[in-house]
């Protein structure tokens, strides 16, 4: 199953205009990162992500997304979570995913959740909860390798 377009007209921040699968990720290993604000396990999942970001900084053809899934009415808010996104100083892009719709296309069902589509958009890894620091580096690093003749290596998100 190939990932469904990311859905117009939602906020997004750390970009200057919305990713599309289309454009912006297309022939690129996306790893996004459901999440929310208010749910701790999703906060000790960041620092692994930072930890990835600085390893695979120089590789173009990989990407790092957020999705920030709100649990609860009150995390929905873009000013709510602008300011996480601000606190826990998130440096990858972030789509406020207030009315669920990335996270119903993706089928989640728990937070945190950590999904890698390979470069025709296909989820390739699906992991729920945190501690997964290690098994994500390797599987990136085996990905991009299999993956590197096919992968568009050119910074195409807009910062």
């Amino acid at each position: 199953m190939r990932a469904k377009e990311l859905p117009p007209n939602h906020t997004w921040f750390n970009v200057s205009e919305p990713l599309t699968f289309s454009h912006h990720l297309k022939n690129k290993i996306v790893l996004i990162d459901f999440w929310t604000y208010c749910c701790i396990n999703c906060l000790h999942v960041l620092p692994d992500l930072e930890y990835l970001e600085d390893k695979f900084q120089n590789h173009k053809g990989i990407v790092f997304m957020g999705c920030h899934s709100a649990k609860f009415t009150n995390e929905k808010g873009p000013t709510k979570v602008r300011d996480a996104v601000l606190k826990y100083e998130v440096r990858h892009p972030v789509i406020n995913d207030d009315k669920m719709m990335v996270w119903r296309n993706f089928e989640r069902r728990s937070w945190p959740s950590l999904l890698v589509c390979g470069p025709s958009g296909v989820p390739i890894m699906i992991l729920s909860g945190e501690g997964h620091k290690m098994v994500l580096d390797l599987f990136l690093s085996v990905a991009y390798n299999f993956y590197k003749d096919k992968l568009n290596h050119n910074d195409t998100i807009p910062f």
